[in-house]
């Protein structure tokens, strides 16, 4: 029984850690963007 255990950790673990960085990314990826359209619109002034 516990080796099944352990494995159905770690599955939950490896999903939690790729929802973790999907969401890092995206939150970078937005922080960048936004980073960029205020770079654009400072040098449109």
């Amino acid at each position: 029984m516990p080796p099944v255990r352990l494995q159905v950790v770690n599955h939950c673990t490896l999903i939690f850690l790729c929802v973790y960085l999907h969401v890092v990314a995206t939150q970078q990826d937005n922080v960048y963007t936004h980073r960029v359209s205020y770079v654009d619109q400072m040098q449109r002034i």
